[in-house]
């Protein structure tokens, strides 16, 4: 029995010590994430799909608008292209959890948080403008997010009947 409590007195140093070893080496990846977010960002490309239900908006707007295929299929179009330019511009994060962004000449200024396992990048977070963006990549000079988001449109100009929700998904290529 003593030769075990001997055995541990010197083991336990040890794992503590690997413990905190490896702590410290989760501490350091996170930092070495989150100063690769830091710095001027621009969107150089942008991706949108939008549908309602199970319908893509085209379809959508054939089925339950009475448009006809060419119509519906251009003004899907013009109002996915009207979303994606409203995502051109650039945002700036900084090294203390703030960011100013400017998106066709929208302005705000916020707050932004990273995950510790850097895949979910929070603006705004524990307000009524908090928005979760999803990190598909991260490097020093390249950053792709996407998101999802759900809006409600007046597709038919009738405001007798109820808005469509519309389900966004974006994906947005950002250089510094």
């Amino acid at each position: 029995m003593e030769r075990i409590v001997n055995s541990l007195k010197l083991y336990i140093p040890v794992l503590l010590a690997g413990t905190i070893m490896i702590a410290c080496s989760e501490d350091e990846d996170e930092q070495i994430v989150r100063s690769a977010l830091v710095g001027l960002w621009t969107v150089t490309d942008s991706e949108i799909n939008m549908s309602i239900g199970d319908q893509t908006l085209a379809e959508y707007l054939i089925n339950e608008n009475g448009l006809s295929e060419d119509n519906a299929t251009l003004a899907a179009a013009l109002f996915e292209a009207f979303y994606k330019a409203e995502l051109n511009g650039q945002i700036e994060f900084f090294a203390d959890n703030t960011y100013h962004s400017n998106f066709t000449n929208d302005q705000e200024e916020g707050t932004w948080e990273l995950s510790a396992d850097g895949k979910t990048l929070t603006l705004n977070k524990n307000t009524i403008d908090e928005f979760d963006l999803i990190v598909n990549t991260l490097t020093e000079s390249a950053l792709e997010l996407s998101f999802l988001q759900n809006l409600e449109e007046d597709l038919d100009d009738d405001p007798d009947t109820p808005d469509a929700e519309i389900e966004v998904e974006a994906n947005m290529v950002l250089t510094k």
